[in-house]
């Protein structure tokens, strides 16, 4: 958001905020406001309703005799292709690429290598077949980084 944007709409709050408030607030306190609400807009914020509820914490870990392991993401729910889900989705994945590359996972599972180290993604079937493409574009990616992406699919078992 550009810095003139941001005055404006700090004045247009102060107005607001001013007109209907006791005493005077500062135009800092209108930023921390406005702060606080971009934080609760953060898509990558924990989602307890979204099929991936948490993008910061690696769902499953294995960690094989001998080296290397297995990374899996669960999405349990259909997931849908919009902008929020796609951009957890990727954020996700580039969490677990990041872990890969750590220091820690090298010191537990030593240097990764894409044989011996794999991210499997298992998704629920009713998800949206834009979602699986993406997915499958992102193999790539995924070898770059020393790693083997498997997509699953959750059967629905009803």
């Amino acid at each position: 958001m550009s810095l003139t944007k941001r005055w404006s709409e700090a004045g247009y709050l102060s107005r607001i905020v001013l007109a209907h408030a006791p005493r005077q607030v500062s135009v800092s306190l209108i930023f921390d406001v406005r702060q606080k609400k971009m934080l609760l807009d953060d898509p990558f914020s924990p989602d307890a309703d979204h099929p991936i509820p948490d993008v910061s914490v690696c769902d499953v870990h294995i960690v094989r005799k001998g080296g290397g392991s297995d990374l899996a993401l669960v999405i349990a729910k259909p997931i849908q292709n919009d902008a929020k889900s796609r951009s957890r989705l990727m954020k996700k994945l580039e969490n677990y690429l990041g872990f890969i590359q750590s220091e820690q996972f090298k010191d537990e599972c030593g240097a990764p290598f894409s044989h011996g180290t794999s991210i499997a993604v298992h998704i629920h079937a009713d998800s949206a077949p834009a979602i699986f493409t993406l997915l499958q574009q992102c193999e790539g990616w995924v070898e770059d980084n020393d790693a083997e992406l498997k997509i699953l699919r959750i059967k629905n078992e009803a």
